[in-house]
């Protein structure tokens, strides 16, 4: 999730994938590589299966299946979703603005 979703705010996490990035590198992995094997291994971790998360679980399966029928990766979707909700905020806004300017 680290390269999906942001987690700004999330301090003991933050701290967490700081020192995974740097025994990732110790162990020489480089830089660049470094997000997509921690977003592979989260994708296993957080993908089975489990009863202690059948929600979630759902949901990751529901999403991967849509990524495969729409030949798109999670991350574009992710990306997509974002921007779009983003943009519309925005049209939004700007018509408050353009309104308040002409009453």
């Amino acid at each position: 999730m680290a390269a999906t979703i942001p987690v700004s705010g999330a301090h003991r996490t933050l701290r967490m994938y700081e020192s995974v990035v740097a025994g990732l590198e110790r162990g020489g992995w480089p830089t660049a590589s470094v997000i997509p094997v921690m977003v592979g291994v989260e994708s296993f971790v957080l993908g089975p299966d489990t009863p202690q998360v059948p929600r979630f679980a759902a949901a990751v399966h529901a999403r991967d299946e849509v990524s495969a029928v729409q030949g798109r990766s999670a991350a574009d979707l992710a990306f997509e979703v974002s921007l779009v909700a983003l943009l519309e905020e925005l049209r939004v806004r700007l018509a408050v603005e353009i309104a308040s300017r002409r009453g």
